[in-house]
């Protein structure tokens, strides 16, 4: 895969889990002196941090290619919380991993209505349509994620957008978006060996040489980019 869609935290140790199920009857008993509205508000709060914690689960089984488990705490999830964008995108990212890529479609698009024109989702969605090969349904969707003003994630948006066009041989717009991916964060070394490559491959040393100059403290330390930047100065010769 070359993108992780859905970020998670591993497990914690199960003595957590019981210090955490005593606490949470401990307030619940204390939920009399609640109104209703109240009480309801809590539990509704309960149960959306407990599908949390099932999705976490699935996904760190899914990542261990445990996928019987991870469906189990997956499905969990979503029976908890059916109208959590983020909860289906995990179940999405589950039937893509295994090959059901109708129900993927169907849930990652869920995840987008469920939290519309927000940046994430919709950076999801875009990397499983560059998956499934439809460069330009994905690109407009990491267009739409990029819009969004909100998502802090917009360079890792724009650099999979690079990838994405790349993979469709459309070098021009890849170089674009890898170039927007550095000016929203100058760390993506990733985004910045993919635009050196191709400025060398299409033989441009001298404006490889020009971002080398630019993002010089991500290179120093990187043997790769080491290496590519070598190249540069041998080519610009």
């Amino acid at each position: 895969m070359i993108w992780k869609k859905i970020h998670y935290n591993r497990y914690l140790p199960l003595f957590y889990w019981a210090v955490l199920a005593s606490g949470v009857l401990a307030m619940l008993s204390n939920c009399k002196s609640f109104s209703s509205g109240e009480q309801a508000l809590f539990l509704s709060e309960k149960k959306y941090q407990t599908a949390i914690m099932q999705m976490q689960l699935g996904l760190t089984y899914l990542e261990h290619d445990q996928k019987p488990r991870a469906k189990e705490k997956l499905l969990k999830a979503l029976a908890l919380a059916p109208q959590s964008s983020e909860v289906n995108a995990a179940m999405a990212y589950f039937w893509e991993v295994t090959g059901e890529l109708d129900l993927a479609k169907k849930l990652y698009e869920k995840s987008i209505t469920l939290a519309l024109d927000q940046g994430a989702p919709l950076n999801n969605y875009a990397t499983f349509l560059c998956r499934q090969k439809d460069y330009h349904g994905a690109e407009k969707y990491f267009l739409q994620a990029v819009a969004d003003t909100q998502y802090i994630n917009s360079a890792i948006a724009y650099e999979n957008a690079g990838i994405c066009m790349e993979k469709a041989s459309n070098y021009k717009k890849a170089m674009y978006y890898y170039e927007k991916s550095l000016q929203q964060d100058s760390t993506r070394k990733h985004a910045l060996k993919a635009l050196l490559t191709l400025e060398l491959r299409f033989n441009q040393p001298k404006r490889a040489l020009l971002w080398i100059q630019r993002y010089n403290l991500q290179i120093v330390n990187d043997p790769e980019l080491l290496t590519i930047a070598r190249k540069t100065a041998l080519q610009s010769q």
